[in-house]
């Protein structure tokens, strides 16, 4: 194990010897020209388009008021609408869908209730584990894919 970190550093020692004897390379010729134009097109660009640092003072106190108007109007239609729009707690208990989906809670709570008391507590724990291990096998055979046909490339 020593030994291969020993070659490890000498073979860095080299490549990196190696890589400062090389020459510098030259820039094309009109990158220089390419580059002063891009950073003039972005000087001239109008404040809205740049970043919100670059806006006017004025403007940034502006936009963030706006911001927080908006936010206290959204905060106050959302109050008037649950006021006004939904149905109260009474009404809603009276309605048909909320007294379906109750009895088919306390359906579900009986039926859950009678099947604990029937099924061992290890059946249950053998389930859930059997549960667990089928997800990892789906997990390992979708990283296995994944790796086959997309890493590999």
């Amino acid at each position: 194990m020593k030994q291969k970190t020993q070659d490890r550093e000498r073979l860095e020692k080299l490549v990196d010897q190696l890589c400062k004897q090389q020459p510098l390379r030259k820039a094309p010729t009109d990158l220089y020209s390419r580059v002063m134009r891009e950073v003039q097109m972005r000087k001239a660009l109008p404040w809205w388009r740049k970043s919100f640092i670059h806006w006017p003072m004025a403007m940034q106190i502006l936009f963030v008021a706006a911001a927080v108007l908006t936010a206290r109007l959204a905060l106050i239609c959302t109050d008037w609408v649950g006021a006004n729009w939904f149905v109260s707690g009474k009404a809603l208990k009276e309605s048909s869908l909320v007294q379906g989906a109750d009895t088919v809670i306390t359906v579900g709570n009986t039926v859950s209730s009678h099947l604990s008391g029937v099924v061992p507590m290890s059946w249950i724990y053998g389930a859930i584990a059997v549960v667990a291990v089928l997800y990892l096998v789906l997990f390992g055979i979708g990283v296995t894919t994944y790796k086959t046909l997309y890493a590999a490339r």
